[in-house]
């Protein structure tokens, strides 16, 4: 398989690392869509130490990328010869997390507003209206192991009972759920209750609201999305490679606390009635409009543990710098 290449240019100096990973999340933040360069909230590269430092370096200083992907041979439009323009706003304060195995470097380029799960800056508790994003991809291997751990038949069984069996179909669901709960809840000021099956209620109810969303394929003039459970493409939500590199799918919550809270609340009598044998009736779905979650999708061819605030990134090593600091 051949993975893309991303090319940097500084002082008339042009220095090249492999694409590993990238994702998307448009809505998530401000600047998030632009209408021609594409602006990731998470990207992977990897490449010698010697060609990787003056690329981290141009992309410090510039923040501008081109994205050349292997063709087949022949004909190349103006476009695919310029390669997709991709751009790290400086002023995003992205976090470059650095490992260095041997001669080769993997940087790992992401916004930490997103990932991290204790959120930057607090909440906006008292405002209604106030909206908060949260990105749940852990590493693959760490949550396959989480999810051994659990009794995994009573949650699954749980599912069922609350109306989200397509939940109980999604490998390693369950411990996922349980670090989705948690960055939820350190961005809302509402009691969640403490205890797995619920967590699995509780992020099956937001996929299957729309508040939250699985990665959906990238717009593609003249197609048309085939809608599925747990996927909402009105959140800009894209991924490629992240499995690739070793995470788990993730799952991404954009929506506003009065939707959340409402979601939450409503879900928690849901599970009361069940934890009674009762039947706990179809899941709510707060109201969302359409305009909540506008994508702009033009194409430039149109011309992670608890506890722990990094637990879902890389571990890095001694060079970890953060863009932004010095605008």
């Amino acid at each position: 398989m051949s993975l893309p290449v991303a090319q940097s240019t500084g002082l008339g100096r042009t220095f090249r690392a492999t694409l590993i990973a990238h994702s998307y999340a448009a809505s998530c933040w401000s600047m998030g869509q632009s209408g021609n360069a594409r602006r990731p909230v998470f990207a992977i590269f990897a490449g010698p130490t010697q060609e990787m430092r003056p690329f981290l370096a141009n992309l410090k200083l510039d923040g501008k990328l081109r994205i050349h992907t292997a063709r087949r041979k022949g004909y190349q439009s103006k476009a695919e010869l310029r390669g997709e323009s991709m751009e790290f706003m400086k002023t995003a304060a992205y976090n470059v997390d650095v490992q260095v195995h041997g001669s080769a470097m993997v940087a790992t380029v992401y916004q930490p507003t997103l990932f991290y799960l204790e959120p930057i800056g607090g909440i906006s508790a008292d405002d209604q209206d106030a909206e908060f994003s949260y990105v749940c991809m852990p590493g693959a291997a760490r949550l396959a192991a989480e999810q051994n751990r659990l009794d995994n038949a009573t949650i699954y069984s749980h599912l069922h009972a609350a109306k989200f069996p397509q939940a109980a179909d999604i490998a390693g669901f369950n411990a996922q759920a349980a670090l989705f709960a948690a960055g939820v809840g350190r961005r809302i000021d509402i009691p969640i209750i403490h205890d797995m099956r619920f967590y699995a209620q509780l992020c099956a109810a937001f996929l299957n609201s729309g508040l939250a969303t699985y990665a959906t394929p990238e717009p593609q003039r003249g197609t048309t999305f085939q809608k599925s459970w747990g996927h909402n493409p009105r959140h800009g939500y894209h991924e490629t490679g992240v499995e690739l590199a070793g995470y788990a799918p993730g799952i991404c919550v954009h929506t506003s606390q009065k939707l959340a809270r409402a979601l939450i609340s409503s879900e928690t009598a849901r599970f009361e009635l069940i934890l009674t044998g009762s039947d706990a009736g179809p899941p709510v779905i707060p109201s969302i409009k359409e305009t909540d979650y506008e994508v702009d999708v033009d194409s430039e061819e149109d011309d992670l543990d608890e506890g722990a605030e990094d637990a879902d990134a890389p571990e890095p090593e001694d060079l970890t710098t953060t863009y932004g600091e010095d605008d």
